[in-house]
């Protein structure tokens, strides 16, 4: 596999032990879509996300290259949706926990905020639909 071909999550799908805000009783939104933080002026980097979700189940793909060349490569996503929280984690394409974060729903964007120390994701950012 190179480092441009994107690993399909083999994870299977969790009662949310995994996932700290998981709360199992909110409607899901549907965070399906593409994310970037393009237009979010405190960026100190390119982060972007592919998402598909299934029910309370969440998986995709996600990059952040910075200003100065380092690049995470193509992580997995997996994660389970608790209202309007996507609880997320990256995988390396090794299989790797990366990394962990939240993606919420604010009024007229995404809030990205990392509950975890790996620098190959932003610490927080935000992230706008459909860019």
């Amino acid at each position: 596999m190179t480092s441009c071909d994107a690993m399909l999550s083999t994870y299977p799908p969790n009662n949310g032990s995994n996932y700290p805000n998981y709360g199992g009783g909110q409607q899901a939104e549907n965070f399906s879509g593409k994310y970037s933080n393009q237009g979010d002026v405190n960026r100190a980097s390119n982060f972007t996300m592919n998402l598909s979700q299934s029910g309370n189940h969440i998986s995709g793909t996600s990059r952040n290259t910075t200003g100065n060349g380092n690049d995470s490569g193509l992580l997995s996503v997996d994660g389970n949706v608790d209202g309007n929280v996507a609880n997320l984690q990256f995988f390396d394409q090794k299989g790797n926990l990366i990394a962990n974060g939240v993606l919420s729903h604010t009024e007229d964007a995404y809030s990205f905020i990392q509950n975890s120390k790996s620098f190959f994701i932003p610490a927080e950012s935000y992230l706008y639909r459909g860019r």
